[in-house]
Order: structure tokens, then sequence, then C-alpha cells
């Protein structure tokens, strides 16, 4: 409002007879209505400097806050069209196709310059200080995102640009970002410990310059690459971090993607569910306040995961929708037209709900799916980590189910693929790992084997503290042991998921599971899941003894786990 008030001081003629006054002022309020989300304000604003500007320099920051905008408000091709626009007339050009040699190729270059240089060296490296290349950086900075979502394939070639001009030009604020997502590509390459040398060296940088500015960029990128290290609980705080340096630089895109990515990993970390749900609320009314559609988009897909809590009004909401609702799934659909992106995670979040809800003929269709679109990408975040993981386990389901091959195939690549992170990490991956040579181990008969694993996937997981994934690999060693018939084993295995399903707060999840152990074991079994359920609120003596009707001897027929 002091900006609205300084410009309503303006004479007639003011762009004539005070340029630089009126330039600064609509400048400073076109800013200032970006951090709030005031696009349309944005926008008039823009119009009026682009009108009377006297030369291109002069609309470069309004056209930076307009991309930014756009990008906010899910118009992420014109956002990107007119970033490569204005990097065009800075005398910057990016190619308009990629191959995959190519871009391996230039990263190859990429990381033969920079072995040139000690960490030391780059710490201590020149400062750029031609005022084109510094606004050529910050269009960049704003494409590396937009590209990720829509243009997988380039997004590396907009790092690289980010990393040669800074070994050019010398450094500026941005080459921090550009470095955390260099360390990202890399990681995404399985060169895990290069990745986190580039995320230490921004990291470092970040603190010797003090560049507040680009903090919350540069913390939510690096963290996603020490998610693959460092324990998953701990990186968490450092998300929280980010958003609190984004917040106090007015960077409200970088406070949310922070946010949103403590989310997501929160939630594969094994939070509890009603700690997570309040979490969801605040990063939904976040995204709301500021006007963020695309990243709101993202958040609206994660209520899915409140299908697992069974509270009242959740485990629905994305199948019966209030009209808000309806406007934000519509929002949500809009987003995804133009985000590649979207639509993955999108088909790999209901592919997940699916499977935990042991919906088989749901879970195959979404998997087909998935595994048509095969997305690229250049860059890893934790969530590929899980896709790659749950990609696996409904493919040795299906696998067990209809015996096509190509199943078992995709489950061992995914096993393979947590092979190699295990080096990384194994307080991460190591008990997904095990669950998933189980699965592979049980679908080739391998009975012994599996047992093995299944036992391992249940301690690691247990050690590491994944709740979560601690009651999953129970409940599939559970499945495992009443395939082979051993029905006092498989009631041991599903109470103890029962009762890690409670405690992470999966409600609906562990009745559902309680629902299925009551139809399919003998009576004698599940009189011994009484006597153990004692110690459980909702699964009391009464609901596992009674029901006569429902029980069935041992050798009816399995419901195909």
């Amino acid at each position: 409002s002091f900006f609205d008030n300084g410009i309503s001081f303006l004479r007639k003629r003011h762009w004539h007879d005070y340029y630089d006054l009126s330039l600064s002022l609509f400048e400073a309020a076109a800013q200032c209505a970006l951090v709030i989300g005031d696009i349309i304000s944005v926008k008039l604003l823009s119009e009026q400097v682009l009108a009377h500007a006297k030369s291109f320099k002069d609309t470069l920051k309004v056209i930076f806050i307009t991309v930014t905008a756009l990008a906010y408000a899910s118009q992420l091709p014109e956002s990107i069209n007119r970033s490569i626009l204005a990097l065009s007339e800075l005398g910057e050009e990016l190619p308009e196709s990629y191959s995959e040699t190519e871009i391996k190729f230039c990263i190859e270059q990429t990381k033969v310059m920079l072995q040139g240089f000690s960490d030391e060296e780059l710490l201590g490296y020149k400062i750029m200080d031609d005022p084109s290349k510094i606004m050529a950086m910050n269009f960049y900075a704003r494409l590396e995102l937009s590209f990720q979502m829509t243009k997988q394939m380039a997004q590396p070639v907009v790092t690289m640009k980010i990393v040669q001009l800074s070994i050019a030009q010398g450094m500026s604020p941005v080459s921090l970002i550009g470095f955390a997502y260099f360390g990202q590509l890399l990681a995404s390459l399985g060169e895990v410990k290069e990745a986190t040398r580039y995320v230490k060296i921004a990291t470092e940088l970040l603190g010797r310059s003090g560049s507040k500015e680009v903090a919350g960029e540069v913390i939510s990128v690096g963290t996603q690459v020490l998610c693959l290290v460092e324990p998953l609980q701990t990186t968490l705080e450092f998300h929280v971090q980010g958003e609190t340096a984004a917040m106090k630089s007015g960077d409200i895109h970088a406070a949310i993607l922070n946010r949103i990515l403590h989310l997501a990993t929160s939630f594969w970390a094994g939070a509890k569910l009603s700690t997570w749900k309040k979490e969801y609320d605040r990063a939904h009314r976040l995204c709301q306040e500021y006007k963020h559609a695309t990243f709101l988009a993202h958040i609206i897909q994660m209520e899915k995961y409140l299908s697992l809590m069974g509270a009242e009004g959740d485990a629905d909401r994305a199948t019966n929708p209030n009209q808000t609702q309806k406007q934000a799934v519509q929002e949500v659909i809009d987003v995804q037209e133009a985000n590649p992106h979207a639509q993955y995670t999108a088909i790999l979040q209901n592919m997940y709900i699916s499977f935990m809800l042991r919906k088989f003929d749901q879970t195959k269709e979404l998997a087909e799916k998935y595994f048509v679109f095969n997305l690229h990408t250049w860059a890893i975040l934790y969530i590929h980590t899980t896709h790659a993981f749950y990609g696996g386990l409904v493919s040795f389901w299906i696998y067990r189910q209809s015996n096509d091959p190509i199943w078992v195939t995709r489950g061992q690549k995914a096993k393979d693929a947590m092979t190699k992170w295990v080096d990384s990490s194994e307080w991460n991956f190591l008990h997904k790992a095990h669950l998933l040579e189980a699965e592979e181990a049980f679908c080739n008969n391998s009975f012994e084997r599996a047992k093995l694993f299944y036992e391992k996937a249940v301690s690691v997981a247990k050690q590491h503290r994944f709740i979560n994934e601690e009651a999953l690999a129970c409940e599939l060693a559970g499945y495992f042991f009443l395939e082979m018939e051993k029905n006092d084993t498989a009631i041991q295995y599903f109470m103890q998921a029962h009762k890690k399903y409670h405690e992470w707060g999966a409600v609906a999840k562990s009745n559902a599971l309680f629902e299925f152990v009551q139809k399919v074991l003998s009576p004698s079994s599940r009189s011994m899941a009484g006597s153990i359920s004692n110690s459980f609120s909702s699964a009391s003596d009464a609901q596992w003894g009674s029901n006569d009707e429902n029980r069935r001897k041992r050798g009816a027929k399995r419901t195909g786990h």
C-alpha cells in the first residue's frame, strides 16, 4: 500500500517528468503484489512499465516478476516462453531440441570443467559483475523448476548454463542454486558422492556470501540430495529451516516449495498421520493465501493419503468432493494438462493408495498407466525412490496373479535400483531392498529365502524407525505365510501390522486388514487373534471371534495376495 500511495501522488506526466522515480515505484509495487499473490496487480503494474520504459533494460525487472507470477498461477508454458525470449534479448540462447546423448556429453564437459577447481577455489571464486549476465542468471533460475515440471529433458541444459556462466563470468547468488541443481542432476545419474559435494559447496557459499534471497531454494533442492545420504527423519528439519529463510526474504515460492517437500518427505518417513494431516492443512492454506495454483495442485493430490486414516470426511474427499473441492479438483486437472510431472505423480499416488487398500484390479490398471507413462527426469527427489519401491512391490504382486513375465522384470529393475541406493544410505533404503528381495523370492517360489528377507525387512524398518514400512513389511509377510498355509505365523505378522498401522494413524488401513483376516482365517487362528487383539482398542475379542458365517476353513480359496 505504501508504493500504491506513492504512485497515487504522481502527476499525469510522471513517466516523462519523473521517469526514474516512476520506474522504481512501479517495480517495487509489482514485486510486493507478487509476494502477496496479487497476480492481477502484477499484470497491471507491469503493463505500465512495458508501455513507458525507455529501454529493454528498464523492463527486465517487471518481465522477471511477470514470468514468476505466471509460474505461480500455473501458466507454465507462457512463463517459460517469456523467459526464453528475455534470455534471447540478453544474448543467451537455449537449444530448441535436446537428445539424451547430447545432454550426457554436456554433463561430462561440465564435470571435467569443475574438476579443475578445488572446493576452496570455488568457494573463493570471483564475483559476477556484468548486469546483463546477472539478470540472465535470474531467468535461468526461474526456468529450473518450470522445466522440471514440463520440459524434463531440457532441465539439465538450464542447470549447466548457470554453472558454466558462473565459471566464465563469476559467482552470483543464482550460482548457488545452479550448484544445488547440478548436485541433484548428478544424484539422478547415481553419482551421489559427487552430488553431495556440490550441494555442500552451495550451502557453504550461502553461509559465506549471506545471499539470503536464494537461501530457501538452495536448501529445498540440496536437502532432497541429502535425503539420499542422511537418515530421512533428520533431513526434515532442513526444509523447516528453508521455509523460514525463504519467508524472511520474501521468497514465497521457495517457502511453499520447502513446505511441500517437507510434507511429502515426512509422509514417507512415517510421520504420525494425525500430525501429517495438520501439516497438510497448513500447506493447503498457505498456497491458497498466496494464490500459488501450481503448488496447490500438488498439495491437493497428496490429499489422497488421508484416505488411509479413515477419519470422518477424509476417506472419500477425492471421490465425493463438495463444490469447493470440485473447483480445486478442476484446478488440479488444469495443471496436469500442462504439467507431465503432475500427471505422473497423480498416477503414482493413486496406485499407492490402491495397493495399500489391496484393490488389485485398480492397482493393475494404474500400474499399467505408470509404466507406459515412463516419465524421464534428470532430477531426483526422495519421492522418486518411493515410486521405484512401490512400483516394484506392485509389479511382484501383479506377477503372482498373472504370471506375465514383464511384471517380474519390472519388479527386478526396481529391486536393482534400490540396491544401488542402499550404497548411499542403508538407513533409508536397506529395509526397502530387503522387502523387494522377499517379494521376488516369493514370486520365484524360493520360500526359505523369502522368509529370511521378510524377517530382515521387518527388523531393519523397525530399527530405522520407518513405522509405515515396518507395518507394510509385516502385512506382506502375513500374505506370504498365509499362502504357505502357516496360519499361526501369518496371524502374528498380521497382528503386528495391525498394531503398527494404528500407531502410524492409518486406521482405515488397519481396519481393512482386520476385515480381510476375519474372512480368510480358520476359527482356531481367529480365536488366537482375538486373544492377541485385547491390547488394541479397535480389535476386541468380540470382533475377531464373532460373525461365524464368515469363517472359512484353512483350505478355503485365497483372495490372491
